[in-house]
Formats: structure tokens, sequence, C-alpha cells
């Protein structure tokens, strides 16, 4: 028997199982689950789990982030896990991520197809077994450096984030995107996932992992300032990461990207599309099914 029901502690297992069976698109979740659990407390990788459930065996699931955003992962039909999420949600939804497909099918079934958006993407899926990553030959012979992050670096990284949030993601340059890029960049930094690249002593690019566990990393964040590019500078960030990774038994490397520069810097480290990916960002907070409207 099929039944819908929010996800809560001792489901891990069954989710994580679940989860592998679509491992390239699912980086995001599986990090979450296990740095956040399935506690909601509006902490950082926490989110509520909406699941289609058959016995002990989960069909699909739409996890609502802490950040207002609703991750999916739900090959078969979707209206009806949409329709048990709308009588759940506790909180407005900012956003829709996931495959496409299952993207366009949710914001069909939320009733949200003539919601505005300020960004909605159709990207590539690029996965790469880190065994076949292609070192840049400036890396390998040490013109460039590619090091962790440090405390000093963090007032130029958290200019770049913006800059990449307004370049990458349409966002508008407000206080709250200042306030959002120092948390994100201050928390990448304090976990270990964003490096920078060094040419002659001088920061020119960085990277970061946004899903990390121990067979595999998620690419995100990348950036050069404009001024920089076309000098191989993103490729040797993104390689210099994978590097360590690889050293501590990652096996394979994801990301995604829609922009075409930035699927040449892909291809030439030897990453290979296999999918697709969107993001899709609501121009204000969107109520669902049941939700009272926030006060």
């Amino acid at each position: 028997m099929t039944t819908f029901r929010m996800l809560g502690p001792g489901d891990e297992i069954a989710l994580e199982a679940f989860l592998l069976t679509h491992v390239d698109s699912s980086m995001f979740l599986r990090s979450n689950l296990r740095d956040g659990g399935l506690v909601y407390q509006g902490k950082p990788y926490q989110a509520d789990y909406m699941a289609k459930v058959s016995g002990n065996q989960i069909l699909g699931v739409a996890a609502h982030l802490w950040n207002g955003n609703l991750m999916l992962q739900m090959p078969e039909e979707t209206g009806e896990l949409m329709q048990a999420f709308g009588k759940q949600a506790r909180r407005s939804l900012k956003g829709l991520v996931g495959p496409h497909s299952q993207v366009a099918s949710a914001r069909e079934a939320l009733g949200l197809s003539n919601a505005p958006a300020t960004w909605e993407s159709h990207q590539n899926l690029f996965s790469l077994h880190l065994s076949q990553l292609t070192v840049p030959e400036a890396l390998q012979a040490g013109r460039f450096q590619c090091r962790h992050s440090r405390k000093a670096d963090l007032d130029l990284l958290i200019q770049w984030r913006v800059a990449y949030m307004i370049e990458a993601i349409n966002e508008k340059e407000t206080p709250a995107l200042w306030s959002t890029s120092r948390e994100a960049i201050e928390r990448n930094n304090s976990e270990g996932s964003l490096w920078v690249l060094l040419d002659g002593g001088r920061l020119v690019s960085m990277s970061a992992f946004n899903a990390s566990l121990p067979d595999s990393v998620q690419v995100g964040g990348v950036w050069t300032p404009p001024e920089l590019r076309s000098r191989g500078y993103a490729r040797c960030a993104v390689a210099g990461s994978l590097l360590e990774a690889r050293e501590k038994g990652a096996e394979r490397a994801i990301l995604f990207t829609e922009d075409a520069a930035a699927r040449r810097t892909y291809l030439a480290l030897g990453f290979r599309i296999i999918g697709d990916y969107c993001i899709l960002q609501f121009d204000s907070p969107q109520n669902v099914g049941d939700q009272q409207p926030s006060p």
C-alpha cells in the first residue's frame, strides 16, 4: 500500500537507499541528510521531508529546506506527493530544485505555473570519475597554487560571492544578499569546503563543494572575476579541489551549469554530461496548499 508521510528519525536508512538509486541527481539530498538529519529545527542543511512510501521502501521525496527551497527526487508521478506536501507545509516556498522535468511537474502540481520567477535555469548535469580527472599543466607545474580559504581571504571572497549570485543566479544587490553571502562563505570556510587559486600570491579564482560525502563531491560556487577570465584559473581551482577530494577517498564528482564557457572548462577536466538539472527561484515566497500566510 502506498502512503504519503513526513519522514523522521528511523527513516534514514530507507531514504539513503532510495537516493542511491538516483545518486547523480541526489547529491544535495544525500549530503543534507548526513549533515542535517531528519528533525527540522531551522538550522542549515535541515529540512521537512515529505515522502511517498510503499511498505519500507521510499519511492519519492520532497525536502523543504531551511532556506525555503523545495528539493525534489520524485521519478514517479508527482501530483499526489505535491498535494501531500502542500497539506503539511509549515513555511512559504522560495524555489524548486531538482531534475528539470521534476521541477516543471512540481511547479504545475503546486499551482505555481504563473508565479513570476527571478531565475529559472535548465542546466547540464555533469559527472566525473575522479580517476579520470585531467589535471591542467599549469597546476601540475606549480605555476598556480590551489589551497583552502583562510580567514584573511574572507572579505574578498564575500565580495566574489555577491558578484557570483548577481551574475549566475540573477540576484539583486541588497543588504540581505550581502548577509547571506557572508554566511555562506564563512560556513564554507569553517567546513573546509572552499578553495582559492593563487597566481604569484594573488587570489584569482575560487571553487567550493556545495555537497560533500565520503564517496562523492559536488562542485559549486566557482567564480573568477571578469577581468581575470580566459586564463585557465577556474579550471585549475576546480582541479585543485578535486585532487584533494580524490586523495581523501572520493571517487566521483558532480556539478551542473548552463554557462557555455563553464561547460568547456568542465569538459576539459574530463566531466561528461549525464542529464539535466533545474534551479527555479520565485520573485517572492509562495504559499502552497493549506499553508496559512506567513505573519
